[in-house]
This record gives structure tokens, sequence and C-alpha cells, in this order.
């Protein structure tokens, strides 16, 4: 069936009758999901203002191209059949339930700013402050009660009982006119049917992040630190990239005078095609700021306007995806042939702590070439967030649900023309080499992690005594592939001990002997 039969901005004349008369006699009940979607399947859902809905159809077509099965909705229809009545997000909250529950879809994509599409709001409250901001999580995670005390905000620590399982992927586009939604929909199409020889790696930035540097005097730059570890657990997964780096701060006495400037910044974007972009700066909703107080305007970037190289963003900064007002941001997004083309960001103010973690575990699968489409690593880093750092603090919470991608979550990570189905990967048996043994009292545990490139993996190293009785956890975490060494000092007298490596289903058990 023709992708443009599956865009519902009109309803048929039996619908339209049908409403004709509910306006002469009393409404008892909110009208009913069309027949025909009652029992429809479609993977891409995307729904968005009356006036925006044909702006959407060539990025509908374009899915449908590649297999998925997609529909348009107009936010009317929407409210028309949800039982929220005029509530728009919980109507947006009850749609994402019946695309995900009765169609089976994969991807949900908000068409509009938050003025259009509202998300409820979540709050990080300290002694010292309190930020509240949008959390589009809420469409995404569609179990647990979000609003348990009733004050309206949703997610709140201690308070709340939100369920962080990811249930569809949910983008973005924060575009609320015909002409910039068509930009975003060029640069989409554009970025994924690219000729490979246009792949060119990624680009590392990071600005010094802090408001207290005094001018002249040193300081040592953690978020460079920070930028520079991630390039390295990139270039870990995919020694191939050609990762460049625009970093801040590396002469710790003038940070000013080092390449991360404005006129450096939007260069680095413009001359040369980039596929990712790691950019970390202190950000607010509408300007970045690359050394307090010098901050970095929306309007700084229209260089990049038709230089045709768009790239997929991944940010640590502030509140620079809180679309509820333009910025840096939005304006990236919906640049014409040039700027980012989607966005991982946070909505409010995120600590760079478990910000990273989440980086650590995102960029592996932006890089890994099994991986095909940007809302899939995007849920995956965030469900492996959840299940490596605990639901421990607010803190850890609200890097949670103030995540969010801005732009389709189907975006393809790489071309069309990369696209190739890896071969099943059949992980070999764990080998552990313990040197020396017998040991007194220190010895190496080593072994390899197995698996494809992008892989996380859980592994566990433990030591037991000669009665079974496990003794210590050296080691219970996600890793990626590659070799690992493990110390271990013994605390007990001397005799034997065994050595348990596990790594996914698979386990070996070395005997340890400690002598005096």
């Amino acid at each position: 069936m023709p992708c443009t039969r599956r865009i519902l901005s009109h309803p048929p004349a039996w619908l339209v009758l049908a409403a004709l008369l509910l306006l002469t006699m009393p409404q008892i009940a909110r009208a009913a999901l069309p027949a025909t979607l009652e029992t429809a399947q479609y993977d891409w859902v995307c729904v968005t203002a009356d006036a925006l809905v044909e702006a959407y159809a060539p990025l509908a077509a374009h899915r449908e191209a590649q297999g998925l099965d997609p529909v348009v909705i107009s936010l009317s229809e929407a409210i028309r059949w949800s039982p929220a009545g005029d509530d728009t997000t919980a109507t947006l909250r009850w749609l994402a339930g019946v695309a995900q529950q009765q169609w089976g879809a994969r991807y949900l994509l908000l068409g509009g700013s938050h003025a259009l599409l509202p998300a409820p709001i979540h709050r990080l409250q300290t002694t010292a402050f309190t930020y509240d901001h949008p959390t589009d999580a809420y469409f995404a995670c569609l179990d647990g009660e979000w609003d348990v005390d009733g004050d309206g905000l949703a997610a709140e620590w201690g308070e709340d009982a939100a369920n962080p399982v990811i249930h569809l992927s949910v983008g973005r586009v924060p575009a609320d006119s015909p002409s910039t939604v068509e930009n975003v929909v060029n640069k989409i199409i554009a970025f994924e049917t690219r000729p490979v020889h246009r792949t060119n790696g990624a680009l590392f930035i990071s600005s010094l992040m802090d408001r207290l540097w005094e001018e002249g005097k040193p300081y040592p730059n953690w978020a460079l630190a920070a930028a520079l570890d991630l390039r390295d657990t990139v270039q870990a997964y995919d020694p191939d990239l050609r990762a460049g780096l625009l970093l801040q701060g590396q002469e710790v006495v003038d940070p000013e005078g080092d390449p991360l400037n404005e006129t450096a910044l939007v260069d680095s974007l413009g001359a040369r095609s980039h596929d990712f972009v790691f950019c970390q700066v202190y950000g607010i909703g509408r300007a970045w700021e690359l050394v307090y107080p010098r901050t970095l305007g929306a309007g700084a970037f229209d260089p990049l306007v038709d230089t045709g190289h768009g790239f997929l963003l991944a940010m640590v900064s502030g509140s620079v995806a809180d679309s509820r007002e333009p910025g840096v941001l939005s304006h990236l997004l919906t640049l014409r042939s040039g700027g980012a083309v989607a966005a991982v960001a946070p909505t409010g103010m995120v600590y760079l702590t478990p910000s990273h973690t989440f980086q650590d575990l995102l960029w592996p699968r932006l890089t890994d070439r099994s991986q095909t489409r940007l809302g899939d690593a995007f849920t995956a880093a965030q469900t492996a967030f959840v299940d490596q750092v605990g639901w421990v603090s607010s803190f850890v919470a609200t890097n949670y649900w103030f995540q969010s991608l801005q732009g389709d979550p189907a975006t393809l990570i790489r071309s069309l023309a990369e696209q190739t189905t890896p071969a099943p990967h059949r992980p070999g048996p764990v080998h552990v080499q313990v040197v020396p043994n017998p040991f007194n009292p220190e010895t190496a545990i080593s072994f390899t992690v197995d698996g494809r490139s992008g892989d996380l993996l859980p592994v566990r190293v433990e030591i037991f005594d000669l009665q079974g009785r496990r003794v210590e956890t050296l080691l219970d975490q996600l890793l990626p592939p590659g070799p690992r060494e493990i110390p271990w000092r013994a605390g007990g007298g001397s005799g034997l001990y065994f050595v348990r490596v596990t790594v996914g289903d698979r386990e070996q058990t070395v005997k340890l002997t400690l002598i005096e």
C-alpha cells in the first residue's frame, strides 16, 4: 500500500459524519480508535501537529522503502480518539501505549517542540538549587506511576514510582514549521544515503566546563581528561575509527588560548564530514559556554548552512535539549543541509560521572558496525546504564530521566551503502591463566573477553576456598571484548584456592596454590 495512504491527516467520511452528530448531542465518551487501526501493524509512528503532517510524508516514504511500516498521525486525531481528552501529554502517553502494545511499534517520533507536544516535568532538587526540565522518557517507559503524590512533577526521587524499563525508542524533532521540518527530513535522508567514502569517523570536542576558572591560574581540566578517556574507549572498540580532537584547557594557565574557541568549533564542524561528534561544554537552554563568561549562541552556527556535513551528535552539557525555547541544539538540528542530523543530549542538568558512564555505554554501540539505528543504540545504552549503575540516588535517576534523543529514533547510524548483516558470533571458551602459580602472596589472573566489537558482556571473577566458600569477588561488571588481567593479593594462610572466571554463560575454574 502506498505510504501516503497511511498518513492520517484527514478522517474518512463516516468519521466526519459521526463527529457532526456528536456536536448535536451530549458527548458521553471520546471517539474510539478507528476500526482500520485496531488491527494495524506499524514499526514507525510519527505524531505531529496537523499543519506538519504533510511535511513528514517524505520521511515516512523513506522509512517504508527501508522495510519499515510507517504511519503519520495528526495530533487532533489522536486527541479525538484518546480517552485523555484535551490533555495533550496524557494523549501522547496513551498513543505511545497503543503504538507499542497494539501496533508493535519500535519507534515513536514526536514531531514538534514541547510547545506543540509537551512532556511532563521532572524536578532535580537539592538544598542549593532546583531544576525543572521535561522528560521524554515518559513516552518510552510505559510502566509505573509517574506522579504518585499528585504534584504534577514526574518521576520524583522517593515520591513517585516511575519504571525505567524502555518499551519503544522515542525521539523528538524540535521543529514547529513546515520549512524547518523539511530541513530535518532532507538531512536525515541525505545522511542515510551518502556514499561510503564520505564517512569520516568522529570528532571529540571538550571545553573547560568550569565557571570558577580565573584567568592566569592553572586548572586541572578533568573534563578534558574525561573526553580523552571516551575517545580511547571508542578506539578500543573500533581501532580503525578516525578520531579528531578539539580540546580546550590543554595549557592549564591559558585555556582560552587553546584550539577550542567559537571560530575553531564552527570551522571544524563545517570543514569536513564527521559521522559522530562528541561535544562536552557547559550549557544553558539558549547558548553554550566555552569558558565562563564567553557564550556561543545559535547564530554562530549559521556558516554550517549548505555545507552538506551532517553528523550524529552526543553531548554532555546543561539543558541544551530542553526544547521549550529555541536554543543552540534546536538550531543545529533544523539548519538546512548542515549541522546535526540527530542528537543524544540532556534536557536538564546532569552530573559528569553518571553522564560519562552513559556515554561509555552509548559510544561503543554507535561505533559497532552491527548496530543499525540510533534509537536502538540509545535505548540499549539507557538499559545498560540502569543495569550497571543501579537506581541508587536522585542524581543517577535524574541523569536517566533527562537524557533525550533529538531527531528520528529510526535514523540509520551509517549510510545504507555500509549496512551489512554480520555473521553470528560464536563465543569461544574462557581460557584462564594464573601467573605465578604457586604464588606468595600476589598473582595475576589473565583471560580474554570474547565477543563482537561493541558488545558489553557480564564478567565475574571470584575466589573460593577449598570448602567451596566464596572468599572474594574481584570483578563483577559489563566489559567490552579484549584481554584482561586482574591482580589478587591473598589475605589468608597457605593452601589451595580456586578462581572462577565467568564471561556471559561460559566459565572456567583454575586451582591456585598459595605457599608460605
